[in-house]
Protein backbone atom coordinates (compact mmCIF):
# COMPACT_ATOMS: atom_id res chain seq x y z
CA UNK A 1 0.00 0.00 0.00
CA UNK A 2 3.13 2.27 0.59
CA UNK A 3 4.55 3.34 -2.60
CA UNK A 4 7.76 5.00 -1.71
CA UNK A 5 10.45 1.97 -1.11
CA UNK A 6 13.24 2.42 1.32
CA UNK A 7 16.57 0.38 0.98
CA UNK A 8 17.99 0.56 4.86
CA UNK A 9 20.47 -2.65 3.86
CA UNK A 10 19.03 -4.68 6.14
CA UNK A 11 17.18 -8.24 5.82
CA UNK A 12 13.64 -7.27 4.46
CA UNK A 13 10.74 -7.19 7.13
CA UNK A 14 8.54 -9.97 7.54
CA UNK A 15 4.82 -10.50 8.35
CA UNK A 16 3.15 -13.74 9.61
CA UNK A 17 0.74 -15.08 11.61
CA UNK A 18 1.83 -17.58 14.94
CA UNK A 19 0.51 -19.11 17.70
CA UNK A 20 2.54 -18.64 20.57
CA UNK A 21 1.77 -21.33 23.60
CA UNK A 22 -2.31 -21.05 24.89
CA UNK A 23 -2.74 -17.88 23.11
CA UNK A 24 -4.91 -17.27 19.92
CA UNK A 25 -3.23 -16.39 16.62
CA UNK A 26 -1.29 -13.13 16.36
CA UNK A 27 0.42 -11.00 13.69
CA UNK A 28 3.85 -10.94 14.59
CA UNK A 29 7.02 -9.45 12.59
CA UNK A 30 10.54 -10.09 11.80
CA UNK A 31 13.39 -7.32 11.74
CA UNK A 32 16.81 -7.39 11.84
CA UNK A 33 16.70 -4.41 14.09
CA UNK A 34 15.82 -7.40 17.01
CA UNK A 35 17.09 -10.32 15.41
CA UNK A 36 16.12 -14.01 17.09
CA UNK A 37 13.12 -12.14 17.86
CA UNK A 38 9.17 -11.25 16.59
CA UNK A 39 7.54 -8.47 17.44
CA UNK A 40 3.73 -8.81 18.26
CA UNK A 41 2.68 -5.85 15.91
CA UNK A 42 -0.37 -5.85 18.21
CA UNK A 43 1.40 -4.79 21.32
CA UNK A 44 3.69 -2.56 19.56
CA UNK A 45 0.65 -0.29 17.65
CA UNK A 46 -0.63 -0.55 21.56
CA UNK A 47 2.21 0.71 22.80
CA UNK A 48 2.30 3.55 20.13
CA UNK A 49 -1.21 4.18 20.55
CA UNK A 50 -2.82 2.74 17.88
CA UNK A 51 -5.47 0.22 17.82
CA UNK A 52 -4.87 -3.23 18.72
CA UNK A 53 -4.45 -5.74 15.31
CA UNK A 54 -6.50 -9.02 15.65
CA UNK A 55 -5.51 -10.75 12.71
CA UNK A 56 -3.79 -9.85 9.55
CA UNK A 57 -7.07 -9.25 7.46
CA UNK A 58 -7.89 -6.63 10.23
CA UNK A 59 -4.22 -5.10 9.81
CA UNK A 60 -4.66 -4.65 6.07
CA UNK A 61 -8.23 -3.27 6.71
CA UNK A 62 -6.64 -0.48 8.78
CA UNK A 63 -5.48 0.82 5.45
CA UNK A 64 -2.50 2.92 4.52
CA UNK A 65 -2.24 4.69 7.90
CA UNK A 66 -1.78 1.53 9.61
CA UNK A 67 1.02 0.49 6.91
CA UNK A 68 2.71 3.55 7.23
CA UNK A 69 3.06 3.51 10.91
CA UNK A 70 3.85 -0.06 10.92
CA UNK A 71 6.93 1.00 8.68
CA UNK A 72 8.21 4.52 10.51
CA UNK A 73 8.33 2.42 13.55
CA UNK A 74 9.95 -0.78 12.15
CA UNK A 75 12.23 1.66 10.17
CA UNK A 76 13.09 4.43 12.52
CA UNK A 77 11.54 4.16 16.26
CA UNK A 78 13.39 3.20 19.08
CA UNK A 79 14.78 -0.29 19.11
CA UNK A 80 13.82 -0.47 22.87
CA UNK A 81 10.26 -0.44 21.88
CA UNK A 82 10.44 -2.93 19.36
CA UNK A 83 12.18 -4.89 21.99
CA UNK A 84 9.02 -4.39 24.63
CA UNK A 85 6.66 -5.74 22.31
CA UNK A 86 9.15 -8.33 21.19
CA UNK A 87 9.19 -12.60 22.23
CA UNK A 88 11.76 -15.28 21.32
CA UNK A 89 10.62 -16.20 17.88
CA UNK A 90 11.72 -19.86 18.96
CA UNK A 91 8.25 -19.82 21.11
CA UNK A 92 5.78 -19.52 17.66
CA UNK A 93 4.35 -21.76 15.39
CA UNK A 94 3.87 -20.17 12.30
CA UNK A 95 0.66 -20.27 10.31
CA UNK A 96 0.06 -19.57 7.12
CA UNK A 97 -0.04 -15.64 7.34
CA UNK A 98 -3.21 -15.27 5.93
CA UNK A 99 -4.80 -17.97 7.62
CA UNK A 100 -8.57 -18.00 5.81
CA UNK A 101 -7.52 -15.59 2.21
CA UNK A 102 -10.85 -13.79 1.13
CA UNK A 103 -10.32 -15.03 -2.46
CA UNK A 104 -6.95 -17.07 -4.13
CA UNK A 105 -6.64 -16.52 -7.52
CA UNK A 106 -4.07 -17.64 -10.05
CA UNK A 107 -3.46 -17.34 -13.22
CA UNK A 108 -3.45 -19.79 -15.62
CA UNK A 109 -0.39 -20.59 -18.21
CA UNK A 110 1.55 -17.54 -17.29
CA UNK A 111 4.87 -20.41 -17.55
CA UNK A 112 6.14 -19.96 -20.81
CA UNK A 113 7.19 -23.33 -20.89
CA UNK A 114 3.80 -24.54 -21.66
CA UNK A 115 2.82 -24.12 -25.21
CA UNK A 116 -0.59 -22.50 -26.64
CA UNK A 117 -2.13 -25.43 -28.71
CA UNK A 118 -1.48 -25.04 -32.21
CA UNK A 119 -4.44 -23.73 -33.53
CA UNK A 120 -4.24 -21.13 -30.87
CA UNK A 121 -0.67 -20.03 -31.23
CA UNK A 122 -0.37 -16.57 -29.94
CA UNK A 123 -1.37 -16.04 -25.88
CA UNK A 124 -4.13 -13.93 -24.85
CA UNK A 125 -3.52 -10.35 -24.82
CA UNK A 126 -4.16 -10.47 -20.88
CA UNK A 127 -3.51 -13.05 -18.23
CA UNK A 128 -6.17 -15.83 -17.52
CA UNK A 129 -6.65 -16.71 -14.05
CA UNK A 130 -8.98 -19.95 -11.95
CA UNK A 131 -9.89 -19.00 -8.09
CA UNK A 132 -8.57 -21.77 -5.67
CA UNK A 133 -10.61 -22.91 -2.89
CA UNK A 134 -9.58 -20.86 0.20
CA UNK A 135 -10.44 -23.80 2.96
CA UNK A 136 -7.27 -25.80 0.97
CA UNK A 137 -4.70 -22.85 2.64
CA UNK A 138 -2.30 -24.74 5.21
CA UNK A 139 0.56 -22.91 7.00
CA UNK A 140 4.47 -23.92 7.14
CA UNK A 141 5.23 -27.39 8.39
CA UNK A 142 1.93 -28.72 8.40
CA UNK A 143 0.93 -31.99 6.22
CA UNK A 144 0.14 -31.92 2.20
CA UNK A 145 -2.81 -34.77 2.21
CA UNK A 146 -2.24 -36.55 -0.91
CA UNK A 147 -5.16 -39.57 -0.71
CA UNK A 148 -4.13 -42.98 -2.20
CA UNK A 149 -5.14 -43.47 -5.58
CA UNK A 150 -5.27 -40.17 -7.09
CA UNK A 151 -2.58 -40.50 -9.13
CA UNK A 152 0.51 -37.91 -9.69
CA UNK A 153 0.71 -34.68 -7.35
CA UNK A 154 2.78 -31.82 -8.19
CA UNK A 155 4.32 -28.67 -6.45
CA UNK A 156 3.80 -25.51 -7.89
CA UNK A 157 5.77 -22.59 -6.56
CA UNK A 158 4.02 -19.21 -7.46
CA UNK A 159 4.88 -15.53 -6.19
CA UNK A 160 1.89 -13.74 -5.22
CA UNK A 161 0.69 -10.27 -4.22
CA UNK A 162 -1.42 -9.64 -1.33
CA UNK A 163 -4.08 -6.90 -1.41
CA UNK A 164 -3.97 -3.95 0.44
CA UNK A 165 -7.15 -2.25 -0.38
CA UNK A 166 -9.70 -2.21 -2.58
CA UNK A 167 -9.25 -2.78 -6.17
CA UNK A 168 -11.57 -2.54 -8.90
CA UNK A 169 -10.37 -0.73 -12.45
CA UNK A 170 -7.25 0.39 -10.91
CA UNK A 171 -5.76 1.40 -13.83
CA UNK A 172 -1.93 1.69 -13.90
CA UNK A 173 -1.35 2.39 -10.24
CA UNK A 174 -1.26 -1.39 -8.98
CA UNK A 175 1.33 -1.31 -6.38
CA UNK A 176 -0.31 0.81 -4.73
CA UNK A 177 -3.35 -2.16 -4.13
CA UNK A 178 -0.80 -4.24 -3.37
CA UNK A 179 0.60 -4.66 0.18
CA UNK A 180 3.11 -7.09 -0.09
CA UNK A 181 4.45 -10.67 -1.72
CA UNK A 182 3.89 -13.71 -0.35
CA UNK A 183 4.53 -17.59 -2.00
CA UNK A 184 1.84 -19.84 -2.48
CA UNK A 185 2.84 -23.67 -3.35
CA UNK A 186 -0.14 -24.45 -5.79
CA UNK A 187 -0.54 -28.34 -5.37
CA UNK A 188 -1.81 -29.96 -7.85
CA UNK A 189 -3.25 -33.43 -8.47
CA UNK A 190 -2.05 -33.73 -12.16
CA UNK A 191 -3.58 -37.78 -12.36
CA UNK A 192 -6.86 -36.94 -11.28
CA UNK A 193 -6.78 -33.62 -13.52
CA UNK A 194 -6.96 -36.05 -16.32
CA UNK A 195 -10.54 -37.13 -15.06
CA UNK A 196 -12.14 -33.97 -14.99
CA UNK A 197 -13.01 -33.12 -18.59
CA UNK A 198 -16.43 -32.80 -20.13
CA UNK A 199 -17.28 -32.75 -23.32
CA UNK A 200 -20.54 -30.34 -23.25
CA UNK A 201 -23.02 -29.48 -25.85
CA UNK A 202 -25.27 -26.84 -25.17
CA UNK A 203 -28.28 -26.41 -26.97
CA UNK A 204 -28.79 -23.13 -28.74
CA UNK A 205 -30.99 -21.16 -31.00
CA UNK A 206 -32.47 -23.36 -34.19
CA UNK A 207 -32.07 -26.71 -32.10
CA UNK A 208 -28.09 -26.57 -32.98
CA UNK A 209 -25.47 -27.36 -30.02
CA UNK A 210 -22.84 -25.31 -28.84
CA UNK A 211 -20.14 -27.84 -27.96
CA UNK A 212 -17.02 -27.13 -25.80
CA UNK A 213 -14.24 -28.83 -23.67
CA UNK A 214 -14.45 -27.92 -20.18
CA UNK A 215 -11.73 -29.21 -17.51
CA UNK A 216 -12.91 -27.93 -14.15
CA UNK A 217 -10.27 -27.54 -11.77
CA UNK A 218 -11.75 -27.10 -8.08
CA UNK A 219 -11.20 -30.27 -6.96
CA UNK A 220 -7.66 -31.38 -8.77
CA UNK A 221 -6.43 -27.85 -7.24
CA UNK A 222 -8.81 -26.95 -4.26
CA UNK A 223 -8.17 -30.04 -1.71
CA UNK A 224 -7.74 -29.65 1.64
CA UNK A 225 -3.95 -29.05 2.14
CA UNK A 226 -3.29 -27.77 -1.30
CA UNK A 227 -2.33 -24.61 -0.85
CA UNK A 228 0.76 -24.00 1.64
CA UNK A 229 0.94 -20.67 2.29
CA UNK A 230 3.77 -18.22 3.39
CA UNK A 231 5.62 -18.28 4.96
CA UNK A 232 5.40 -14.54 5.73
CA UNK A 233 4.29 -11.95 3.76
CA UNK A 234 7.31 -8.95 2.67
CA UNK A 235 5.75 -5.41 2.47
CA UNK A 236 6.05 -3.75 -0.77
CA UNK A 237 8.71 -0.95 0.72
CA UNK A 238 10.76 -3.50 2.26
CA UNK A 239 11.07 -6.32 -0.82
CA UNK A 240 13.85 -4.59 -3.10
CA UNK A 241 13.06 -6.07 -6.30
CA UNK A 242 9.94 -8.31 -6.61
CA UNK A 243 10.45 -9.37 -10.73
CA UNK A 244 13.87 -11.10 -10.14
CA UNK A 245 13.69 -12.89 -6.63
CA UNK A 246 14.70 -16.01 -7.02
CA UNK A 247 12.42 -18.70 -6.41
CA UNK A 248 13.10 -22.38 -6.28
CA UNK A 249 10.89 -25.62 -5.28
CA UNK A 250 12.68 -28.51 -3.89
CA UNK A 251 11.79 -31.89 -3.05
CA UNK A 252 13.09 -33.81 -0.67
CA UNK A 253 16.14 -31.25 -0.96
CA UNK A 254 16.23 -31.89 -4.85
CA UNK A 255 15.81 -28.76 -7.13
CA UNK A 256 12.22 -29.37 -9.17
CA UNK A 257 12.00 -25.94 -10.34
CA UNK A 258 13.95 -22.63 -10.46
CA UNK A 259 13.41 -19.35 -12.09
CA UNK A 260 11.63 -15.85 -11.08
CA UNK A 261 8.41 -13.73 -11.84
CA UNK A 262 10.79 -12.51 -14.63
CA UNK A 263 10.46 -15.90 -16.77
CA UNK A 264 6.78 -15.07 -16.74
CA UNK A 265 4.28 -14.22 -19.79
CA UNK A 266 3.01 -11.64 -17.45
CA UNK A 267 4.59 -10.02 -13.96
CA UNK A 268 2.39 -9.97 -10.62
CA UNK A 269 0.90 -6.36 -11.42
CA UNK A 270 -0.52 -7.16 -14.91
CA UNK A 271 -2.05 -10.50 -13.26
CA UNK A 272 -3.45 -8.13 -10.39
CA UNK A 273 -4.64 -5.63 -12.91
CA UNK A 274 -5.99 -7.95 -15.44
CA UNK A 275 -8.28 -9.48 -12.60
CA UNK A 276 -9.11 -6.67 -11.19
CA UNK A 277 -10.59 -5.53 -14.18
CA UNK A 278 -13.50 -7.95 -14.03
CA UNK A 279 -13.40 -9.23 -10.44
CA UNK A 280 -12.89 -6.78 -7.23
CA UNK A 281 -10.03 -7.45 -4.98
CA UNK A 282 -9.83 -6.74 -1.16
CA UNK A 283 -7.92 -6.54 1.15
CA UNK A 284 -6.27 -10.21 2.35
CA UNK A 285 -6.74 -11.59 -1.01
CA UNK A 286 -4.00 -13.40 -2.44
CA UNK A 287 -3.12 -13.11 -6.32
CA UNK A 288 -0.79 -15.32 -7.88
CA UNK A 289 1.77 -15.19 -10.80
CA UNK A 290 1.52 -18.86 -12.05
CA UNK A 291 4.24 -21.32 -11.24
CA UNK A 292 7.79 -20.96 -11.91
CA UNK A 293 9.73 -23.23 -14.77
CA UNK A 294 10.59 -26.65 -14.35
CA UNK A 295 14.23 -27.84 -13.65
CA UNK A 296 15.18 -29.30 -16.90
CA UNK A 297 16.15 -32.43 -15.24
CA UNK A 298 12.25 -32.42 -13.57
CA UNK A 299 9.64 -32.37 -16.30
CA UNK A 300 6.68 -31.46 -14.34
CA UNK A 301 4.83 -34.83 -13.78
CA UNK A 302 8.17 -36.28 -12.55
CA UNK A 303 8.05 -34.02 -9.36
CA UNK A 304 5.53 -36.36 -7.59
CA UNK A 305 4.85 -35.34 -3.82
CA UNK A 306 4.23 -38.79 -3.19
CA UNK A 307 8.15 -39.57 -3.22
CA UNK A 308 9.89 -42.04 -5.00
CA UNK A 309 8.99 -44.73 -2.53
CA UNK A 310 5.31 -43.39 -3.26
CA UNK A 311 5.28 -42.83 0.69
CA UNK A 312 5.25 -39.06 0.53
CA UNK A 313 7.88 -36.38 0.76
CA UNK A 314 8.94 -33.08 1.94
CA UNK A 315 8.84 -29.92 -0.28
CA UNK A 316 10.13 -26.70 -0.20
CA UNK A 317 9.34 -23.67 -1.83
CA UNK A 318 11.26 -20.81 -1.17
CA UNK A 319 12.15 -17.20 -2.15
CA UNK A 320 15.17 -15.51 -1.87
CA UNK A 321 13.41 -12.60 0.08
CA UNK A 322 10.44 -14.07 1.37
CA UNK A 323 11.70 -17.40 2.89
CA UNK A 324 11.20 -21.26 2.86
CA UNK A 325 7.92 -22.60 3.34
CA UNK A 326 8.49 -26.01 3.91
CA UNK A 327 5.48 -28.86 3.93
CA UNK A 328 6.01 -32.68 4.62
CA UNK A 329 3.66 -34.19 1.97
CA UNK A 330 1.71 -37.71 3.42
CA UNK A 331 0.20 -40.13 1.22
CA UNK A 332 -3.55 -40.98 3.70
CA UNK A 333 -6.44 -44.01 3.23
CA UNK A 334 -8.56 -42.88 0.35
CA UNK A 335 -11.53 -43.36 2.32
CA UNK A 336 -13.51 -43.81 -0.96
CA UNK A 337 -11.78 -41.62 -2.79
CA UNK A 338 -10.38 -44.12 -4.90
CA UNK A 339 -13.41 -45.03 -7.35
CA UNK A 340 -11.17 -43.88 -10.11
CA UNK A 341 -7.70 -45.40 -9.15
CA UNK A 342 -8.03 -47.84 -12.19
CA UNK A 343 -8.64 -45.06 -14.32
CA UNK A 344 -6.17 -42.18 -13.33
CA UNK A 345 -3.53 -45.02 -13.64
CA UNK A 346 -4.37 -45.56 -17.26
CA UNK A 347 -4.99 -42.59 -18.37
CA UNK A 348 -1.28 -41.76 -16.91
CA UNK A 349 0.32 -44.73 -18.59
CA UNK A 350 -1.02 -43.18 -22.09
CA UNK A 351 -0.16 -39.03 -20.64
CA UNK A 352 3.15 -39.63 -18.93
CA UNK A 353 4.74 -42.45 -20.87
CA UNK A 354 8.18 -41.37 -21.62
Amino acid sequence: MSDNSTDTGLAPVRLGTAVRGENPPQVFVLSDRVPGEAIDLSQLFENSGRPRVASMIDFLEQGSEADDALKSLLLEGPVDALSAAAVPESELNWLAPIPRPGKILCSLGNNPQIDYEPDHDQPWPRSLYFIKANSSVIGPGANIEVPDGIGVVQPEAEFCAVIGKRAKLIGDDVENYIFGYTMLNDVTAAGLSLMEVAHLGVPMVGGRKERFTFRPMARYKGMDTFAPLGPHIVPTWSHDDPLNDPITTRRDGVVVQEGSMADQRYNIWEVVKGIADWITLEPGDVVSCASIPQHPDWPLRRADLRGDDGQGSTIEVGSRRIGKLINPAVVVPAQGRDSMRDSIAKAEATAYRQ
